[in-house]
């Protein structure tokens, strides 16, 4: 207190019990948490920064995430609700946590993370799928795994759906150099399917793990895709209407 210059200190009459009812309320009751209860992307954000996240990389994963997913369901591609698109994006934040355990095998860490961790604001439902991603950002969702079983039918589908997403746009990045700008899906003229990239250089490394992502995308939608890279910002908007 001298050294701090407080001539007085208030001992809170609260104790652990009280912070085990807040916490309890804040999970259940998000909604009426008030200023009290931290945001979604508050709690996310926090696990992250906790486990180092790489905070570009992840931030960036996740732009490109949102914009396949809002391409995609522009042209009637995905089934996925709307609502999907948050999770979607909290979700590649938290790709890469895995790797404070141990870069091998980290999409099982990052699972493990995000499955285990209080997360205030979202529900059980929620943790699983975002784990779910998570874990799926490098392979395709298999019932080989018992947790994706123990999913109900409508979160098997979700995860399926979003996973295409981040495992693009994790590809997109796999210099962590953010070189891919920007990208979209798109109609072809022979009606066929197109993936527009915006690239700011020349970046092999990524176009070929893009490439590579084509098996997926049919899988997925059923049709073959034709990847077309664009230097040129102009010609991006040109194909796209964009600013």
């Amino acid at each position: 207190m001298e050294e701090q210059g407080f001539e007085s200190v208030i001992v809170s009459s609260r104790n652990l019990q009280n912070g085990v009812l807040v916490d309890f309320l804040m999970r259940m009751l998000p909604e009426q948490g008030g200023t009290a209860s931290p945001s979604r992307e508050e709690s996310v954000l926090q696990l992250a920064r906790f486990c180092r996240f790489e905070e570009k990389h992840s931030f960036h994963v996740a732009k490109l995430a949102q914009e396949l997913f809002d391409s995609a369901g522009a042209l009637g591609l995905t089934p996925v609700p709307p609502a999907s698109r948050e999770l979607l994006y909290y979700a590649a934040l938290l790709h890469d946590i895995g790797i404070f355990i141990g870069f091998a095998n980290h999409n099982t860490h990052s699972h493990y993370l995000i499955r285990n961790t209080e997360l205030p604001g979202f529900t059980k439902r929620e943790i699983e799928i975002m784990a779910a991603l998570a874990y799926f950002h490098r392979k395709r969702p298999s019932p080989a795994q018992p947790f994706f079983l123990q999913l109900n039918e409508d979160s098997q589908d979700d995860v399926r759906s979003l996973s295409l997403f981040l495992n693009l746009a994790e590809r997109m990045d796999k210099s962590h150099r953010q070189v891919v700008r920007t990208a979209r899906f798109a109609r072809a003229e022979n009606g066929g399917l197109e993936l527009h990239v915006l690239i700011s250089e020349d970046c092999p490394i990524e176009l070929e793990e893009i490439a590579c992502g084509g098996k997926l995308i049919k899988k997925n939608f059923g049709m073959s895709v034709t990847l077309r890279p664009c230097l040129e910002r102009a010609d991006f908007e040109t194909v796209h209407g964009v600013r």
